[in-house]
């Protein structure tokens, strides 16, 4: 790290490049806009889950933070909820399908961090693993099992090394 990069102190110790992302990634739910600022300030952060941000009463979010500084390649494995293919107008959940739009992207960052967000729009009643069903933080493994990706920085050679899948054993 550079003499010239300073870091202000949170919760009594200086951070490093790339934080507050961690290794590796700690996916929490959304619980508000002040939440992720919290993660920064060290403040005690909602401990509701739901609400800011662009959450409503049909989209919910859970989010980490992630970090270049970890690895050059972020690998995230879980399950991804089924969706209709709205290509042709289709505007109900047919049976079977468990949201009616899902997305994983980068809500804010730069070319060494990002704000991993993944969104789940208009889950099924029956979709007992959607964002929307974690209330409480710290809960959302329990409820979202395999629904909650798990991720691995790794380098950008092991993951194009020619004949091999990357080890994803977590």
């Amino acid at each position: 790290m550079s003499a010239s990069l300073a870091f202000p102190q949170v919760r009594g110790v200086t951070p490093e490049l790339g934080f507050p992302a961690q290794n590796p990634p700690e996916r929490q739910p959304f619980a508000g806009y002040p939440q992720p600022v919290c993660d920064y300030t060290g403040e005690e952060p909602p401990q509701e889950a739901g609400g800011g941000f662009s959450d409503n009463r049909d989209t919910r979010y859970v989010y980490a933070h992630a970090g270049r500084v970890h690895g050059q390649v972020l690998v995230l494995r879980g399950l991804l909820p089924s969706a209709p293919r709205t290509r042709n107008g289709e505007r109900t959940l047919a049976a079977g399908q468990q949201v009616r739009y899902w997305s994983i992207t980068d809500g804010a960052g730069d070319f060494d961090y990002a704000t991993l967000l993944i969104r789940n729009v208009v889950p099924d009643q029956g979709l007992d693993q959607a964002v929307g069903r974690v209330t409480r933080i710290d809960e959302e493994s329990d409820v979202m099992g395999d629904f909650l990706p798990h991720g691995r920085y790794m380098s950008t050679a092991e993951f194009e090394k020619p004949g091999e899948r990357p080890q994803l054993d977590w």
